[in-house]
């Protein structure tokens, strides 16, 4: 019987609304809501492959049966995993839409194990409401040639979401709020 994996927590400090990727004067406004029992690292997303070694063409036999064997007493240092977010990736989505301001909603969605969270669907979506609400109503915006900071309304941008599971039902929620 497979056992399930516990997924890892979100740092409190990442909870709310988070901007991954900002522009000067962005016409829309995309947000990216996870699932449950997920987190916006894994969420979106994929682990890369690293590029295969290329062999020297003659190696001794010896030393590939060498390779082979198990060695005793050290172990070899873990990698840790690079994985490409396609929200903030220069390469992916802001290549493709580069008037954007683009956004992940973060919230506690462990829910079973010890450290399982009480979540209910409506204080979820009423979260990312007020967040929209906050960072969309005041956005700061500072003049360069004479550093005057200035506030701008931005309810009126275009507003785009992308659901994950529960995420979805989340954004579902929030158009009941608006």
């Amino acid at each position: 019987m497979e056992t399930l994996k516990m997924p890892r927590q979100i740092d409190s400090r990442d909870l709310g609304l988070q901007v991954l990727v900002d522009c000067e004067s962005p016409d829309v406004d995309i947000v990216a809501v996870h699932g449950l029992g997920a987190t916006p690292s894994t969420t979106w997303t994929k682990a890369v492959k690293q590029q295969e070694r290329a062999e020297p063409k003659n190696i001794n036999w010896y030393s590939n049966l060498m390779m082979l064997l198990p060695t005793t007493g050290t172990k070899a240092p873990v990698q840790e995993e690079k994985r490409i977010n396609w929200l903030s990736d220069p390469t992916m989505l802001p290549a493709l839409v580069t008037n954007a301001r683009i956004m992940t909603f973060n919230y506690d969605s462990n829910w079973y194990g010890d450290d399982a969270i009480k979540l209910r669907l409506v204080h979820v979506a009423n979260d990312l409401s007020r967040e929209l609400e906050r960072q969309r109503r005041v956005r700061l915006v500072k003049a360069c040639p004479l550093n005057l900071i200035y506030f701008q309304d931005c309810s009126s941008r275009r507003l785009i979401f992308i659901g994950h599971c529960f995420g979805g039902l989340v954004i579902e929620k929030v158009f009941y709020f608006m």
